[in-house]
């Protein structure tokens, strides 16, 4: 479980990370949830969880990137 206030980013997967969450609470951030590729000799990062609450904040995957609710 993450919860998270007051924060840039909430949880970032990068660089051919996997990031597995059941519960993410994440309030008052710029960016809720991002998976990026941020070095060229990796690939994207991979964020998975079961529930959400983002609050309105921003979640972002760029390309080779994946962002996914899973029964985990």
């Amino acid at each position: 479980d993450i919860i998270a206030e007051k924060s840039i980013i909430g949880i970032s997967a990068k660089d051919s990370s996997i990031v597995t969450v059941e519960n993410i609470d994440i309030k008052d951030a710029e960016k809720c949830l991002e998976a990026k590729r941020k070095k060229q000799e990796f690939s994207g990062g991979i964020l998975k969880f079961k529930k959400i609450n983002c609050h309105n904040s921003e979640i972002s995957s760029e390309i080779g990137s994946f962002i996914s609710r899973e029964n985990i």
